[in-house]
């Protein structure tokens, strides 16, 4: 990315000593330095949402679950016929 950037700045400086003419054909059969920091960008800012977004899903998945099974524990001890299967199993 400072490869790019530095690339960039380095364009910007050289095209203002370039007149009209030469500054329509200066990247012909050359890479764009401005496109490809664009594209750079792109790709990190989406790769980041993704991820983030990623990481909230699971984290929320995670905290339902363990309320699921925290509830549902809960629930299964104050059952009676749990509470007197599980005595009757170590007896």
């Amino acid at each position: 990315m400072v490869r790019l950037t530095e690339s960039y700045n380095k364009s910007i400086q050289e095209e203002s000593k370039l007149t009209e003419e030469e500054s329509k054909i200066r990247h012909v059969g050359r890479q764009d330095p401005k496109r490809h920091l664009e594209e750079a960008v792109e790709k990190l800012v989406a790769d980041n949402i993704v991820e983030g977004l990623g990481m909230m899903v699971r984290a929320v998945f995670v905290l339902h679950y363990l309320r699921y099974l925290l509830s549902d524990h809960r629930s299964m001890r104050s059952h009676s016929k749990y509470v007197h299967c599980e005595r009757s199993m170590w007896q």
